[in-house]
């Protein structure tokens, strides 16, 4: 199977398509450790994902998400303003690992907005307001961001996980698909 043919099974699918994991472990837990004496290493904290569903059609295909990695509740106001703009401004990224008979074979970053209410795809900044992309604007109103349809995709069905407003969130964060510019 090529990665595009995944993504496309995954993409039209709908929650019902799936069966929910509903308890762990997943068993693809990262650890950090640190150096002990001796030598020897000690494992300081095991993290994993949250959530996991199986492709009921083929159960070849999962996809885990949730884990956070360090300091990324710390960094919204640099990489995705738009996600402050919700009632509840808190705002993490989180991994979507997609697996293809049990081998890591995509992954990506969702956000999830509005004190986890709706996930969204991370969107690239593009400026119109004729300013230097490589310096910050004053406002986020000097960019359009973009999400392509991979990216879009994955977050609407993510979402559907539990949320139900998907498409409501992505128009009032003022995200655009690519294929809309």
């Amino acid at each position: 199977m090529k990665l595009q043919e995944l993504r496309d099974i995954i993409t039209n699918t709908t929650p019902a398509d799936w069966e929910l994991v509903t308890h762990g472990p997943y068993y693809h837990d990262a650890f950090s450790t640190v150096s002990g004496g001796g030598g020897g290493l000690r494992i300081e904290e095991a993290r994993s994902h949250g959530s996991k569903v199986v492709l009921r059609d083929d159960i070849d295909i999962s996809i885990e998400w949730g884990f956070t990695w360090d300091d990324a509740r710390d960094r919204g106001e640099l990489w995705w303003p738009w996600a402050k703009s919700f009632p509840d401004p808190n705002a993490y990224t989180f991994w979507v690992d997609i697996f293809y008979r049990g081998a890591l074979v995509d992954r990506n970053t969702l956000v999830s907005v509005d004190g986890g209410r709706a996930y969204l795809p991370v969107a690239d900044a593009v400026r119109i307001d004729g300013g230097s992309p490589m310096e910050p604007a004053e406002s986020t109103d000097a960019y359009d961001f973009y999400v392509d349809e991979w990216d879009y995709g994955l977050a609407r069905t993510v979402d559907g996980f539990g949320h139900n407003e998907f498409d409501s969130y992505f128009a009032r964060a003022g995200l655009k698909r690519h294929r809309d510019r």
